[in-house]
């Protein structure tokens, strides 16, 4: 099955987010037509929201880039969650066409991408979603949450307890089983030949899409992955955050995921629906809730530019996640 993410950052490169290193040397890989070449803009909807369709919500687990310690890896968050967003879409309609029996629950390994891509995707300290989906490529997977979770550091920080820890690519840190200490083991943990992953076959980039393209990536393939000056965003305490020339941006720092707009009757204005990797009380204060809250913003930045993957596959089991054969 193949599966198509889109997402979208400013052109500019700068601050933790879209920060292109050495490594990623292939910036795009673009076979198929974008959305916008076959969807009429007359006809899209005034509102729409992948929270919200038909009463269920199509969005992966909202995350925290920067627990258990601070870590610059949004760029990561963001592109990762469109990501799963979308095979989460996809598999749904698997099951309604009876190819599957039922949807799986799952993240995508953001600790996996700081542990091995560090020279094409990022670090705690800046990357971007073009990298990390050339990264992805060029190894052919990536894993599940569940073989690395995520411990916010990578080999270059020291927030934290990330200077004690082994960052380093191995099988090991891909994707691992821990067991009871028994005997003489010095090691409870051992590397998985076999886990499941995704792969991504295409990528690319579309500079300065209008507001049309972006909607018709969103509404025809799930939620895309942008980059924004986050700083408005510090003091964000919900609604929407009307545009105003004070938030007027020429530079980015922080990678969010735009799953949807929203429409205002009474300004006759449309709002992206945005969400963020701050963790689930993110705009409720500094009280967490256990519930989801969105960012709503008029305006992002000044100027867009467009990235898109396609993933190759994702193989699931009817009782779970099966285990696609990977070589390590």
């Amino acid at each position: 099955v193949d599966f198509l993410l889109v997402a979208f950052f400013p052109c500019l490169m700068q601050g933790m987010d879209e920060v292109l290193l050495p490594g990623h040397t292939r910036l795009e890989l673009v076979e198929n037509p974008l959305p916008y070449t076959y969807i009429d803009a007359t006809k899209l909807p005034q509102s729409f929201s992948w929270h919200n369709v038909g009463g269920r919500s199509y969005l992966s687990s909202m995350r925290n880039q920067h627990i258990p310690q601070y870590c610059g890896s949004c760029w990561a968050h963001s592109a990762l969650s469109s990501l799963t967003d979308r095979i989460l879409i996809t598999q749904a309609q698997l099951v309604r066409d009876g190819l599957q029996d039922q949807m799986e629950s799952f993240d995508l390994s953001v600790q996996f991408l700081l542990n091995c891509g560090g020279d094409v995707a990022g670090s705690c300290h800046g990357g971007s979603a073009s990298g990390a989906y050339d990264y992805i490529h060029q190894v052919g997977y990536i894993p599940v949450d569940g073989c690395q979770p995520y411990i916010a550091c990578s080999n270059n920080s020291y927030e934290g307890f990330c200077a004690n820890v082994d960052t380093t690519c191995s099988p090991l840190n891909t994707c691992r089983a821990c067991f009871p200490l028994s005997g003489n083991t010095t090691s409870s943990c051992v590397a998985l030949p076999h886990f499941p992953n995704a792969s991504v076959v295409e990528y690319g980039t579309y500079y300065y899409p209008n507001v049309s393209m972006i909607q018709s990536e969103i509404l025809a393939r799930g939620p895309v992955k942008a980059s924004v000056d986050a700083t408005r965003l510090i003091d964000y305490t919900g609604g929407v955050l009307w545009d105003d020339p004070a938030y007027h941006s020429d530079h980015h720092n922080h990678g969010v995921s735009i799953y949807g707009w929203g429409y205002d009757q009474e300004r006759d204005k449309q709002y992206w629906l945005v969400r963020n990797s701050w963790g689930q009380y993110f705009g409720t204060g500094e009280r967490p809730l256990s519930v989801y809250h969105y960012l709503a913003v008029d305006s992002l930045t000044t100027s867009f530019c467009l990235s898109f993957c396609n993933l190759k596959q994702v193989r699931w089991g009817h009782s779970g996640l099966s285990w696609g054969r990977t070589y390590l």
